[in-house]
């Protein structure tokens, strides 16, 4: 006879049985809320045996006593927190649904499990919330009670959850629509009053929180939050800039924040914007280097029963490491778009803060950092298992997920500090940084490689930084094999920094041909995803720019001219923007260039393609690209066929002569430059073009543009007239576009058409 031994019960299933009986459900659920306090295995294990779906009925049963539904809502706040796996939708309704109760220590406990669901992960759904009147009930609890009969328990509870309230409203904001909706629910002014110092700290603080998530990139937002004052007559401004001067460093690091997307936003009146660099700036900087808090915890194992040891608080949630973790981020999101303020930083010592908080340094030495890497010279597939992983720092910080996230927000503001401005890029790599950047740019953790990307991309702005120290510290190939990165993101910094390292004037343009950088880019240029694919082809673009013949032709064997031509037609105007840049480089410099442009991509095409581009329904930026593409076809190291192509063209000529006189300087400018160069005496065609051009009526056009308002487009039609009224060759060199690599301007030298596009690409 086979018999079989019945497994016994856990205690996690024990409990949850227990659970289904009327009379064992109370005390049930506070053994789970004991068991599960700072229990991660026991949280996951309740949640997959199915308490979450049990809590929620106990929660949306009217028959359950309040006791049971404040036990309730605590298990699923703490079961939540942290859970890869957050409630549904019908969680967080019986929570909301419940914060209408009379019964405040049942509104306080759902108030925190729905605070605990929305920092425990990004993933959760926050739309249920703006349904019904949630938002209104949400607004309701912002109020304080001001009797002075109220118990002091109830005053204590009433104020916790204005609180926790308030941190639910920062969770949430977090779309433009949901910030318009809380606007329009009136919570800013609400919380605006929360300032006011006759509230507690940790009350001004959660307001302060909540009022710098509801302005982020937000101007309307901001701009009704510095309106508002307090019920005391404090405008909000003074308030939030009075808490930067507070004992607690997170209350700072929120005053800070809020005040940062004061700046961002441009809503700061003219009376405080020194106050962004003589408060806001110092109390970010200053937060780098926050000490570590200590508490003091008897030793029991010390024969002294009085004997204690300080123990420092490293946990990752702590409010230590929440400023260790966000101070950099706030920093950067401050200065990345101001020279004055990266100025203002770097004369603060930012950078060497931020360096010593990387190297895990206190004070770190400029003059003797890390050791320099090892210049790779292995294959593009090898290069992973060459990169040095190890860098000496004086005190590392402990191998830990918060020391991550230090470093990496580290990396982030060095990033944005160095962003502008050479001097601030020098400052960088006097300290010695470069080696560590490289480093991570190999590192294990996503973060850390994007973080060490965004440096790179910053340091490449500098002709003198790419030339040297980028080069000495074999920033090519780490960087090339990111292109490869499992993160999107880190692909798209990656490529984006290419774009640098391909100019004409960096020694890396030969290391990156010769280890399968041009392939890779061609592979990016097919993917689906356009930002990918407009940086891949933007790096092209740069590498074509001044490149001899056979890099072009590797190039071109990679893409093909079928590819380049669905490129220029693509559903994206970036795309086509750029796809036409890459034309007008494979045309420059050599008419043996041209020559091959027009035997690749077919004559016929071609023509078809400028025509079409040139017409009226084209946005600017094709505008610009198609007309700089013919210039260099029509300039001097074109042919007299080259020209003769384009002046079999009425429809082309026709639209040159319209765009003469189109509202963007630019455009006018690089119609004039196409006319120029077609009618340029170094051949005896010229004549002949002058003729047809005239009869077409560009002669008098030219005459109209001596008037341009524009200096340059005058200068450049003066030029040109004196081309179709003089019977001899003029000494004038003829003018081919050499120093258009990837701007949209048809004026100014080299480096002034690098200018960076929207998304940092580029200088």
């Amino acid at each position: 006879m086979v018999t079989f031994e019945v497994r016994p019960r856990t205690p996690t299933e024990t409990s949850l049985q227990q659970l289904d009986t009327p009379d064992t459900a109370l005390q049930a659920l506070r053994t789970i809320k004991h068991a599960v306090v700072g229990a991660r295995n026991k949280k996951t294990a309740y949640v997959e045996l199915g308490i979450i779906p049990r809590l929620v009925e106990f929660l949306s049963d009217p028959s359950c006593s309040d006791q049971i539904k404040n036990e309730a809502a605590t298990v699923l706040g703490s079961v939540s927190y942290g859970n890869k796996l957050p409630p549904d939708d019908a969680a967080i309704v019986a929570l909301l649904n419940l914060l209408s109760s009379k019964d405040l220590k049942l509104v306080d406990s759902c108030a925190r499990a729905l605070k605990a669901i929305f920092e425990s992960t990004s993933n959760v759904s926050k739309d249920v919330v703006f349904k019904s009147n949630y938002i209104a009930i949400l607004v309701s609890h912002l109020s304080p009670d001001t009797d002075l009969g109220i118990p002091q328990n109830y005053l204590s509870t009433k104020a916790h959850i204005i609180q926790v309230v308030a941190s639910i409203i920062a969770r949430i904001a977090t779309t433009t629509q949901s910030q318009v909706i809380l606007s329009q629910g009136g919570v800013v002014p609400k919380l605006v009053n929360l300032l006011d110092e006759v509230y507690s700290p940790r009350t001004q603080e959660a307001a302060v929180d909540a009022l710098g998530c509801l302005c982020h990139d937000n101007h309307l937002i901001a701009k009704e939050i510095v309106n508002n004052s307090t019920a005391s007559g404090e405008p909000a401004i003074r308030a939030v800039l009075r808490l930067l001067r507070t004992k607690r460093p997170v209350t700072r690091l929120l005053a800070a924040a809020c005040l940062t997307n004061f700046v961002r936003t441009d809503v700061l009146p003219p009376q405080n914007h020194e106050d962004v660099i003589l408060i806001v700036l110092p109390t970010l900087i200053e937060l780098f280097w926050e000490p570590q808090p200590s508490f003091s915890v008897h030793n029991p194992s010390s024969n002294d029963s009085h004997t204690t040891q300080t123990t420092t608080l490293t946990n990752a949630s702590s409010e230590w490491a929440i400023v260790q973790e966000r101070a950099p981020l706030v920093f950067a999101s401050l200065v990345s778009e101001s020279e004055r303020l990266q100025k203002a930083a770097m004369e603060g010592d930012a950078i060497i803060k931020l360096a010593s908080v990387i190297l895990g340094s206190e004070k770190p030495d400029v003059e003797s950092g890390p050791k320099t890497l090892k210049k790779s010279t292995k294959s593009l597939s090898n290069l992973r298992k060459t990169v040095v992983k190890e860098v000496e720092v004086q005190r590392p910080l402990a191998k830990s997920v918060h020391a991550d996230r230090v470093r990496e927000a580290a990396l982030v503001a060095v990033a944005a500090a160095c962003s502008l401005k050479e001097e601030c890029r020098k400052q960088v790599i006097d300290a010695r940084l470069l080696p560590v950047i490289v480093t991570y740019l190999s590192h294990t953790t996503v973060g850390l490689r994007a973080a060490a990307c965004q440096c790179t991309h910053s340091l490449s702005r500098s002709v003198k930084t790419l030339r040297t120290s980028l080069v000495d510290a074999g920033i090519a190939l780490p960087l090339l094999a990111l292109l490869s990165d499992t993160s999107r993101d880190v692909q798209l910094t990656a490529s984006a920094t290419l774009c640098n390292l391909v100019l004409d004037f960096s020694p890396m343009k030969t290391t990156l041909l010769e280890n399968g950088g041009v392939e890779r880019l061609v592979e990016m240029v097919w993917l689906s995803d356009v930002a990918l694919q407009l940086n891949a082809i933007w790096a092209l673009k740069n590498l074509l720019y001044k490149a001899e013949l056979s890099v072009k032709k590797q190039v071109m064997k990679g893409l093909t001219w079928q590819g380049l031509e669905r490129l220029v037609w693509h559903s994206e105007i970036g795309v086509q923007e750029q796809a036409l840049n890459l034309l007008r480089n494979l045309a420059s410099d050599r008419e043996s260039d041209i020559d091959e442009l027009f035997n690749g991509f077919g004559r016929e095409k071609l023509l078809s393609l400028l025509d079409a581009k040139l017409g009226p329904s084209n946005h600017d930026e094709i505008l610009t690209q198609a007309l700089t593409l013919l210039r260099n076809l029509a300039g001097g190291v074109g042919s007299e066929r080259h020209k003769s192509s384009i002046m079999s063209s009425d429809a082309i000529l026709r639209s040159v002569l319209r765009l003469m006189v189109h509202p963007k300087r630019d455009i006018r400018g690089q119609a004039i430059w196409v006319v120029l160069n077609l009618t340029w005496r170094d051949d005896t065609g010229s004549f002949q073009r002058v003729a047809q051009l005239t009869i077409l009526g560009f002669e008098e056009a030219l005459r109209n543009a001596l008037n341009d308002q524009d200096l340059e487009v005058r200068e450049t039609a003066k030029k040109a007239i004196a081309l179709f009224n003089s019977d001899g060759p003029l000494s004038m060199p003829p003018v081919v576009d050499r120093d258009s690599e990837n701007g949209t301007s048809a004026f100014g030298d080299m480096i002034s058409h690098l200018g960076q596009d929207a998304v940092g690409r580029g200088w």
